[in-house]
């Protein structure tokens, strides 16, 4: 099983969005690291770029603390499983962490952020091509998991 991790210096991050990271693990080595400009003024592109990245990887799962209700949806819709530990674990103690699957957007955060950029209509402000396909923020993704 593939597994990413978002990353905070070497602890799981607090939040899933906005992970300075990505640590990419199999079940016994480390696979790769995916960097990500995490700010709150994100545009819609660089978030799904996220998720591209993941698909490419072949994520099987993700292990979080904290994760919004858009992003959680867009990985089950994807294949991807979620787990969420309680604690700031480091990552090599990982695997040790009690952790709990992820099945329902009841779970997740409300995506504050998001309601926050429709109300003033500035979703994908930085993103001409996703406003003319009007596909910002879709709930189905572009890509499948494999």
């Amino acid at each position: 099983m593939i597994y990413a991790v978002p990353n905070n210096q070497g602890q799981v991050a607090n939040h899933f969005m906005k992970a300075p990271s990505f640590s990419v693990f199999s079940d016994t080595e480390l696979l790769d690291e995916i960097t990500h400009q995490a700010n709150h003024e994100q545009s819609c592109n660089s978030k799904i770029a996220i998720f591209e990245q993941l698909c490419q990887l072949n994520v099987d799962a993700v292990i979080v603390k904290n994760i919004g209700e858009k992003a959680l949806n867009r990985l089950l819709a994807m294949g991807i499983k979620v787990f969420k530990t309680n604690a700031r674990v480091a990552l090599n103690t990982i695997s040790q962490s009690p952790m709990i699957e992820l099945k329902s957007l009841e779970l997740a955060r409300p995506s504050l952020q998001h309601s926050k950029k429709h109300s003033h209509k500035a979703c994908c402000k930085n993103s001409i091509k996703q406003k003319r396909n009007n596909n910002c923020c879709s709930e189905k993704p572009k890509f499948q998991h494999s």
